[in-house]
């Protein structure tokens, strides 16, 4: 299915991301608040390489290699936070871990 991509769209979907990421947080559902802060994080830089470069990543590798030549202060926060998200398939997420992804996600949020 083939649309066109817009910036507003991909704001809500980061909104939504966020709200889920609270939602499950409280709940102290650590896995899923994770996945969903991390996929919150995605989305903002995916938005800021969009909108500052007119580059919209296909995969998490490109989006590395986007992040480090663009945003070296984005790569080192997203590599920590795809540990942790990583791990939430596998392991059981601590809420220190939970609250790092957290914290980043909307402490980037405040850039778009």
């Amino acid at each position: 299915m083939y649309r066109r991509f817009n910036l507003e769209e991909l704001k809500e979907i980061i909104e939504e991301d966020l709200n889920a990421g609270e939602e499950e947080y409280k709940q102290e559902r650590y896995n899923i608040s994770s996945i969903a802060f991390f996929k919150a994080v995605v989305g903002i830089c995916d938005y800021l390489l969009y909108r500052e470069h007119g580059i919209l990543p296909s995969n998490h590798a490109k989006r590395f290699e986007l992040l480090g030549r663009y945003y070296p202060e984005l790569y080192e926060i997203v590599d920590t936070d795809f540990e942790i998200y990583r791990a939430a398939y596998l392991f059981k997420i601590r809420r220190e871990d939970a609250e790092k992804v957290r914290k980043d996600a909307w402490r980037l949020y405040q850039k778009i």
